[in-house]
């Protein structure tokens, strides 16, 4: 089973197991970051380039950032008057 195959079939069964908990929710985004940063780390990853490309490529496709520099800078400054 391929990498993506796996990650989805991961996250629809905590799904079902603990749906509607936000430390279920949690428990299960802990453990999918262990398991990306241990395939990331591990030596058939880093020393195949092709496996690295693939890897990176599908980690990329799977994270998203918010860009929100004003939300950012309410953060560190501790003023969020009107951020929210």
């Amino acid at each position: 089973m391929d990498d993506e195959r796996v990650l989805v079939s991961h996250l629809a069964i905590g799904r079902r197991e603990l749906s509607g908990s936000d430390l279920g929710r949690i428990k299960r985004q802990q453990k999918f970051m262990s398991s990306v940063v241990k395939k990331a780390l591990s030596g058939d990853t880093l020393t195949n380039p092709i496996r690295t490309f693939n890897f990176l490529t599908a980690a990329t496709k799977s994270v998203t950032t918010d860009d929100n520099r004003k939300m950012l800078r309410c953060f560190m400054t501790l003023n969020c008057a009107g951020t929210f």
